[in-house]
């Protein structure tokens, strides 16, 4: 998806002839260029584009026109309108916190079709509550809506096993037949069906022509009084997407305490010398983000262990040590007698991943920390709980763990597959449960790294989002059962692990956010999280005694995010 805006922005820029610039092309005509296949056809796009004239209100005029969506996660715009407000100067912290919903908007009820999928007696109960004027359909999970059906039920998420990816297939259907309303139900606190959030989400970012909703439960869960509440969302066209009911009581996330984060400084975060050197392990800690923080964690005295999927590489071949560039590296990959252009790419960026093991893994050689490399794969829960044993083995203690790691394969929901999907949801879902699992009786702060994606939806990743959800539930989840025990007077024998999740916006650096991307962001209003100031914002969250379950950090305020749709 960032590949997308650069690009197109940048045949915009070079093509005078289209009349328009990166700033005005909306998600339809990418979505429109991303289909198209050959060069060819790519060829008669922009001929005709730029020879038809523009009408009132098009995508592509250089002023004035219709509210669009943007590319970067899918939050409305207005081509032509008031200029979105400039971001904060620094990124800033926000806590979320699920609060009562305002219930003030008009309620319209379903007519037609009502495709309820699931089975059992929930399913019933939900046929039974539709009003008058309601055909229903039930549907056997797993198969196909029928066409033509105005909402749609989805109970899939109460099928044993099925999570979100087992939820694909069918808000993909969704996203091609275009219901007017969507409902995703599954009982609040089921870890397995957590994520579903973003999934739905980012379905509203990409089809936002449907109402869709994703309901979980709490309290009263007799079928009648769930039923109702499932009915009762298809009657709310508006408001959140992600809502929860506790009894009668509708929640939805919101965002609090808009505060900037501390300065960076070699005070903040370091321990108290007297306590004794502390022990970190961070997962994709060689690599990105992490790989920032695991060499801030060290100059603060922390012992470092890095856990990667990848092995220590070894020097670099003679054959592309010199290549500094892509470019130079495929050049040097075809003297070396490599022909298959995939491989090629693969090789490239294995080569890539290596330089930053090795870049990593020197500074921290360079600051003198003491530190170790762990060649795990972090869905191994127990290879995971092996590390984990090993490094409180050799230090005695185990103080901190970031959960980084995480995989990208950005697409729209309609071209998506569930292996895919699978790919990027479990990295992130099956890691931090295999660190939760071996750190359970740990005194130890688990930081998990989210997104914003979570939080808001982003178009294209759907997995991602999903997966970043789970994160933070699986953190709430963690706090809710702190309050519990704490209530009930209960001992927890001084084992006091806490679980946090950070949902980061978009970073500076690290080529991860081009030029073009960066323009379309500050044009909305968002700006790119300073390296200095997001380390900055995960020592804090590491260091402070009482952290809030889920933070989000980034250079924005949430309605740069909100624009357009009036949701979160």
């Amino acid at each position: 998806s960032i590949k997308r805006i650069e690009i197109i922005g940048e045949l915009f820029e070079r093509l005078p002839g289209l009349d328009a610039d990166a700033s005005t092309v909306d998600d339809e005509t990418i979505e429109e260029l991303a289909g198209i296949k050959t060069i060819a056809g790519i060829v008669d796009w922009i001929v005709a584009r730029g020879e038809a004239p523009e009408a009132a209100g098009s995508p592509l005029a250089a002023d004035g026109g219709d509210e669009t969506t943007s590319s970067a996660d899918g939050a409305g715009w207005r081509a032509g309108g008031p200029p979105a407000p400039a971001p904060p100067v620094r990124a800033l912290r926000s806590t979320v916190t699920w609060a009562p919903v305002d219930d003030d908007e008009a309620l319209v009820e379903p007519t037609g079709t009502v495709a309820v999928v699931g089975r059992g007696a929930l399913a019933d109960a939900v046929v039974a509550a539709l009003p008058d004027g309601c055909d229903a359909v039930l549907v056997e999970p797993g198969q196909p809506v029928p066409p033509g059906a105005g909402s749609v039920v989805d109970l899939t998420p109460l099928t044993e096993g099925w999570g979100p990816p087992e939820v694909l297939a069918l808000v993909q259907q969704a996203v091609a037949a275009r219901p007017d309303r969507v409902v995703v139900a599954h009982p609040h606190g089921a870890l397995a069906a957590e994520g579903l959030g973003g999934l739905v989400r980012t379905a509203g970012r990409e089809r936002p022509d449907t109402a869709w909703r994703s309901l979980a439960w709490t309290g009263p869960d007799d079928d009648a009084t769930v039923a109702a509440a499932v009915v009762a969302e298809l009657t709310r066209p508006g408001g959140p997407v992600a809502v929860r009911v506790d009894g009668r009581t509708r929640l939805a996330a919101v965002l609090t305490a808009e505060r900037p984060v501390p300065e960076l400084t070699a005070e903040l975060g370091a321990p108290d010398a007297a306590d004794g050197p502390r022990v970190a392990l961070l997962t994709g800690g060689a690599q990105g983000i992490t790989a920032r923080a695991a060499l801030a964690l060290a100059e603060r005295g922390y012992r470092v262990e890095l856990l990667g999927r990848s092995p220590l590489p070894a020097a670099e071949d003679p054959a592309t040590a010199a290549a500094e560039t892509d470019a130079d590296l495929r050049r040097a990959l075809l003297a070396a007698g490599r022909a298959d252009p995939r491989a090629i790419e693969a090789e490239v960026a294995a080569i890539r991943r290596d330089r930053r093991i090795r870049t990593t893994v020197a500074a921290l050689d360079a600051a003198g920390a003491e530190h170790r490399y762990h060649p795990v794969d972090v869905r191994d829960a127990a290879g995971v709980a092996e590390v984990v044993a090993d490094v409180v083995a050799r230090h005695g203690r185990l103080d901190l763990v970031v959960h980084g790691a995480g995989v990208l394969e950005d697409k729209l929901l309609a071209d998506k597959d569930v292996d895919s999907f699978r790919r990027v949801f479990h990295t992130k879902v099956e890691g931090a449960d295999a660190l939760l699992a071996a750190t359970a009786d740990h005194d130890a702060r688990v930081v998990l790294f989210g997104s914003i994606a979570g939080v808001f939806g982003n178009r294209g990743q759907a997995d991602y989002a999903a997966a970043n959800d789970a994160l933070d539930a699986r953190a709430h989840a963690d706090a809710d059962a702190d309050a519990g025990a704490d209530a009930d007077g209960q001992d927890r024998q001084g084992v006091r692990r806490r679980v946090v999740s950070v949902d980061w916006g978009p970073w500076a650096g690290g080529g991860m956010v081009g030029a073009e991307l960066e323009a379309e962001y500050g044009r909305r209003g968002i700006g790119l999280i300073d390296p200095d100031d997001g380390i900055a914002a995960l020592l804090d969250l590491a260091s402070t005694p009482d952290p809030p379950a889920q933070t989000v950090v980034m250079r924005a305020t949430p309605d740069a995010f909100d624009r357009g749709h009036g949701d979160r």
